[in-house]
This record gives C-alpha cells, sequence and structure tokens, in this order.
C-alpha cells in the first residue's frame, strides 16, 4: 500500500521580501492567518514560474495563498510549495460583484 502524502493549503501575509536561497530556490516567510494566535511558517519555493512570480510580487506585507505539503526535516523550511498565488483577491469582496 503506498501512502499519499497531505496536501495543506493557507493564506497568509508575507513577513519579509522573497529570499533567495540559491540560483532555483526561494523562501517566503509567511504569517499565517485566520488562526487565534498567528503563526509563522517558512515557505520553499522553485520551479521558474514560482520563482517569476515571487520575484515580481513577494514583498513584505503581500498576501499569499500556498498549497504544498509538509518539508522534510533539515531542510530549513517547514512547506514545500506545489503553486502559491500572491495577493489572492477572493476574500476583499466576499464574492460580491463591483459595481
Amino acid at each position: 500500500m503506498e501512502f499519499e502524502e497531505p496536501v495543506i493549503w493557507f493564506e497568509g501575509l508575507l513577513m519579509s521580501d522573497a529570499a533567495p536561497v540559491s540560483p532555483t530556490a526561494m523562501q517566503l516567510d509567511v504569517r499565517i492567518e485566520g488562526t487565534a494566535t498567528p503563526k509563522k511558517a517558512i515557505v520553499g519555493i522553485s520551479g521558474p514560474d514560482q520563482l517569476s512570480a515571487a520575484k515580481l510580487a513577494g514583498r513584505k506585507g503581500t498576501g499569499v495563498m500556498v498549497k504544498g505539503r509538509i518539508a522534510d526535516e533539515g531542510t530549513g523550511v517547514d512547506v514545500i510549495a506545489d503553486s502559491i498565488a500572491f495577493d489572492p483577491r477572493h476574500a476583499a469582496n466576499d464574492g460580491k460583484e463591483k459595481e
């Protein structure tokens, strides 16, 4: 029987600008919103699309949505991102159309 790795989703705010850790990887320090006590997660990103998005939009205070999986111990990050979205807009208008 093969174990399926759980996928996690969360939203938060960048606590600092996206930081390069190598030519092919960056790190995001995210303050997770929506919990009684805000939590911090260090998110590892890689791949050309994620890196390009982080270079353009990965600034302190920017909202971010992360889909990923828990990182292995010793990697220096908490979550490995499978996909990211900066400044998600769905919460801003609560589903209401702008007139």
